[in-house]
């Protein structure tokens, strides 16, 4: 039996903002408020991730008036509701100026899922307030075939832009392939017909004009900037607080 038959009947509660330490018993009145009682309630929990609960109703008149709300409040936190196979992820846009619009930015994204929330990340303590270039955004995927069709990058006003997708394995820009990024890349790149997995003097693959030009500029992509974007603020972080 698999996690969604197991979990269908149920509705998903999805931490988008405010802290993680929760308050269960203002939690179920929250729900029970929205829901008309909290005796309509069978159980609630999560399966460790204290972002993520899962309500259960003792009936489907219940679940399908809860489902009716996009958002339930407790104190400073916001939860998504939502059935369980509709997965809610953050998507992080690395190098982005803080310049470009949200409202551009949605309009991207949106294209992927619906778009729950949309952030600039900032600096640690004490510069809290200084912007990077990095776009946190979360998403509502309606199935795993949306979630799968999110792009590695994109181009937004001329500027090549990497797509982080929560849970997604690392993707390498110069030879495509997933588990590393492009300064970890050691997958042999032939010197005579331009493809990537193999290096031999004596290739007699055939080298379209096309073929060298496409994968030469794949070499030079966007993905200089994951000569890895996270270690890069890491660095200019470092050297501020210094």
């Amino acid at each position: 039996m698999s996690r969604f038959q197991i979990l269908k009947s149920s509705v998903l509660l999805a931490l988008i903002a405010g802290g993680t330490t929760i308050d269960r018993v203002k939690l179920i009145t929250a729900v029970g408020e929205k829901a008309g009682s909290v005796d309509c309630i069978d159980s609630i929990g999560n399966l460790g991730s204290l972002r993520e609960w899962f309500v259960i109703f003792n009936d489907e008149k219940s679940r399908e008036s809860f489902l009716k709300n996009d958002v339930l409040e407790v104190n400073d936190q916001q939860f998504d509701i939502h059935t369980p196979f509709q997965e809610t992820k953050t998507i992080r846009l690395l190098g982005i100026p803080s310049t470009v619009s949200d409202d551009v930015v949605r309009s991207f994204v949106s294209k992927w899922g619906t778009v729950m929330h949309i952030e600039c990340e900032t600096l640690p303590h004490p510069y809290r307030r200084i912007k990077t270039f990095v776009r946190r955004v979360r998403v509502r995927f309606t199935n795993k075939e949306a979630e799968q069709n999110v792009p590695i990058s994109i181009k937004i006003a001329g500027l090549s832009i990497s797509v982080h997708l929560e849970g997604r394995q690392q993707v390498c820009y110069r030879c495509k392939g997933s588990g590393h990024i492009k300064k970890d890349c050691k997958v042999l790149k032939c010197r005579v017909c331009k493809r990537f997995g193999h290096d031999d003097p004596d290739c007699h693959v055939y080298a379209s004009y096309a073929n060298i030009t496409r994968l030469d500029d794949v070499d030079d992509q966007v993905n200089d900037q994951d000569v890895n974007y996270e270690e890069q603020e890491c660095s200019a972080v470092h050297i501020i607080l210094i």
